[in-house]
């Protein structure tokens, strides 16, 4: 995900301290340009290095482009999230890099998962005791790209307030030092989800989420992921909010998962289904945009079962939904 680096040479530890991770944030749907939120786990702040009008571009849609003058700590976009963390021991500099690429992976999933809309955001930096300072290759590349991309869209879980950015962020406090490793893989697909643009990659990504979350073994994966989406939402608040019930869960699940082996194996069917509606021609929603917002409804429903001690394994599981 980002570039390795090296504060002098992988054998030199470093630490124990705080260090903090810079991410850039883009599209984040935030009341007004001088927002800021300052909390125990992550603080959004105003960027210094805001892209700014063109000369003679039209004011009703301007051309944007870098400021004159840059601050190399910190990204190009609109704000900016620093996240700290701390080491007790001390480690080598990529082991450091890669307990805040976790921590930051936590928290930028969370807001995915709570927030409905286009949120990108990329790792800039890691600073702290003992790390070279400076940009992680690309970086700056990828916040200008997609500084300009549509506006989020409304919807399911859009953190629609002050009050609710305020509460995620002490909500933060159920998962960190939690252990995820069964959920690392359908948290990352997650992350990648929301920097593609082509819709294949996007049914590619969401199937990845529910089978690393439902499925083991090699066979009958399709039934697999079709009956414990079903089941694993029956009965909770998310099938509620989706307004679908678990049949009708099981047969979109079928049929999404029938367009992402007809994509992988180069098919055309799916080019249809992910141009089509759920079940009746009256919705509007994109297929495509309701394997998300099922998708999302297992992760929410799988983090609190993983803060409240509940099975999350696939195979145990198993037992759960079926035979308890």
């Amino acid at each position: 995900m980002c570039q390795e680096r090296f504060a002098v040479s992988d054998k030199n530890r470093i630490g124990p301290g705080e260090y903090h991770v810079i991410l850039g944030l883009a599209n984040l749907d935030l009341p007004d340009s001088d927002y800021r939120l300052d909390g125990e786990w992550f603080s959004i702040l105003p960027c210094p290095n805001r892209l700014v009008p063109a000369d003679n571009s039209p004011p009703d849609d301007p051309d944007w482009r870098p400021p004159e003058s840059i601050d190399d700590r910190y990204p190009t976009c609109e704000f900016y999230m620093d996240i700290p963390f701390e080491t007790y021991v001390p480690l080598e500099p990529n082991e450091v890099y890669a307990r805040g690429k976790d921590r930051a992976l936590w928290i930028t999933s969370l807001m995915h998962i709570y927030q409905a809309g286009d949120m990108f955001t990329y790792v800039y930096d890691i600073t702290g005791p003992g790390l070279r300072p400076g940009p992680f290759k690309g970086s700056w590349l990828f916040l200008t790209l997609h500084n300009n991309r549509p506006a989020p869209r409304h919807g399911l879980y859009c953190l629609d307030s002050l009050d609710d950015l305020h509460r995620l962020n002490g909500f933060v406090s159920r998962y960190i030092g939690t252990d995820w490793s069964s959920i690392r893989l359908a948290l990352e697909r997650l992350s990648t989800y929301y920097e593609r643009s082509r819709s294949p990659d996007l049914v590619i990504d969401l199937m990845i989420i529910l089978e690393s979350l439902f499925t083991h073994g090699h066979e009958n994966i399709s039934y697999q992921v079709r009956l414990k989406t079903a089941a694993f939402l029956k009965g909770t608040a998310e099938m509620g909010r989706l307004q679908r019930t678990p049949e009708d869960v099981y047969r979109f699940i079928k049929k999404a998962y029938e367009a992402r082996s007809d994509i992988v194996h180069g098919g055309d069917k799916a080019k249809k289904w992910m141009r089509g509606d759920f079940t009746a021609p009256k919705l509007t929603r994109q297929n495509t945009d309701e394997l998300e917002e099922i998708s999302r409804s297992c992760l929410r429903v799988t983090l609190d079962r993983l803060c409240q001690g509940r099975a999350i394994s696939p195979s145990r599981l198993d037992i759960e939904l079926f035979l308890s």
